[in-house]
């Protein structure tokens, strides 16, 4: 099956920022092809999505054909993908993290098959061109 565009997280939790940005996404823009891949989660957040989006659960060896793949932190799911576009969806500023000693340099989300990094605030897409050099 061919996927216009596929979200991939790793673990989706009971409560959190990004579910509640999956969330969203599936309400207001559930008419359109959105897929949320996942390799574990909250069988009650599961089932609230599914309400306007598909979900899966990723059994670790399926390969998936997408228009557009948006991923986050972990990017164990590119070997895995074929896309026309990867993009990695910055939540947090990394920047921030760094100074802050949360997270290392060479721990951060960067991958040479991104495409793209997209920031969910102005903040956060200026601290990570200033940390990474990456728009």
């Amino acid at each position: 099956m061919h996927y216009t565009n596929l979200f991939y997280f790793a673990s989706l939790n009971t409560i959190g920022g990004i579910e509640t940005w999956f969330y969203n996404l599936s309400v207001l823009y559930g008419e359109l092809d959105l897929t949320v891949l996942i390799s574990n989660g909250s069988k009650e957040q599961i089932k609230r999505l599914s309400k306007n989006i598909r979900v899966i659960v990723w059994d670790g060896k399926t390969r998936y054909d997408c228009d557009n793949l948006f991923v986050c932190f972990n990017t164990n799911i590119l070997p895995y993908i074929n896309a026309k576009k990867k993009y990695l969806v910055l939540h947090g500023d990394y920047e921030d993290m760094v100074n802050r000693k949360q997270l290392s340099i060479e721990n951060l989300p960067i991958h040479p098959n991104i495409d793209e990094y997209i920031g969910i605030s102005e903040l956060v897409c200026q601290s990570w061109e200033r940390l990474t050099g990456i728009k």
